[in-house]
């Protein structure tokens, strides 16, 4: 099975030079295609300049529209001009050897009803991320992630996700392969076939609920998605996002996005659109009433 991987660079030329520079070590990767996500500094230049005497392609998207499209421009481009398999999506802060993509290609392989693949995701000081995996979001948990207080004081997300990972992995203790719902978009494979029928990922989304959109599709067609146990990879997490947007920025982003997700991909009608819609009006709410909690903690 050939394998081709998608590495999309915005503005960190250096981070996805070094992990160019370990991915064209690994003998299981067939082919290599970096984006540049048109960032607004030296990064196309440095990598163009870079490219001599190396096997992976350089592409760059007249403009950044978001982490989705993207990508699609490899995934576009592998699929048109390669014959590969399977292809992934791989962050430039990811990094895994070859045994890891040895059991990865094992497993598609031997299980053929799963359509994404993936390891399990560990953090730079070795700890399994809370990222990793999680599970499905429906109408309700969507809706919930707007309301502050709720989270709070019922059931901290994070908590939630980590403890979903800890507990999915010690009952996989001994196995090679666990179904999960969800699995997080910095690092996964999927197969050739399954971008054919479900299409590419949605455009529609700059960027956040890109990994649930992939599983909401997916699980329409009938597919599964598994992580390897046995399989873990790096995520060094850049600060890149960070370093573009505030965190109000992010939150505001964050909540367009899932807008966006919750109406396209869970809502039944317009009693579900009016109930995301105060949902919405309740997170400004909260926003405007901590306002002098946040002044308080500055002083």
């Amino acid at each position: 099975m050939k394998l081709g991987i998608v590495i999309l660079n915005y503005k960190s030329y250096d981070v996805t030079l070094d992990c160019l520079a370990k991915m064209e070590q690994l003998n299981l990767v067939d082919d290599i295609v970096v984006v540049d996500n048109n960032s607004p500094n030296e990064s196309y230049q440095k990598l163009q300049a870079a490219q001599s005497g190396h096997r992976w392609q350089l592409l760059q998207s007249r403009e950044n529209r978001g982490y989705s499209a993207g990508n699609n421009i490899g995934i576009r481009y592998l699929m048109e001009h390669t014959d590969d398999d399977i292809i992934g999506i791989v962050n430039p802060d990811v990094s895994f050897d070859d045994n890891f993509l040895c059991q990865l290609r094992d497993a598609f392989a031997l299980h053929d009803d799963y359509a994404v693949l993936t390891g399990v995701q560990h953090r730079k000081d070795g700890s399994v991320s809370d990222r990793s995996f999680w599970p499905e979001l429906t109408r309700w948990t969507t809706i919930r992630s707007n309301l502050w207080l709720l989270n709070k004081f019922a059931n901290h997300k994070t908590e939630y996700n980590m403890r979903f990972v800890r507990e999915t992995l010690s009952q996989a203790a001994d196995k090679t392969l666990i179904e999960v719902p969800v699995v997080e978009g910095c690092c996964f494979f999927i197969r050739r076939q399954v971008w054919e029928q479900i299409g590419l990922l949605d455009e529609r989304m700059f960027l956040f609920f890109e990994e649930d959109i992939l599983a909401h599709k997916v699980h329409q067609k009938g597919w599964k998605i598994g992580v390897l146990p046995q399989a873990p990879f790096l995520h060094n997490h850049s600060t890149t996002i960070k370093s573009v947007y505030s965190n109000l920025q992010m939150e505001l982003l964050l909540l367009k996005s899932r807008g966006k997700f919750y109406k396209n991909y869970l809502s039944r009608g317009v009693f579900d659109n009016l109930r995301y819609t105060l949902s919405v009006f309740i997170f400004y709410l909260e926003k405007c009433a901590l306002i002098p909690y946040h002044w308080i903690r500055r002083k």
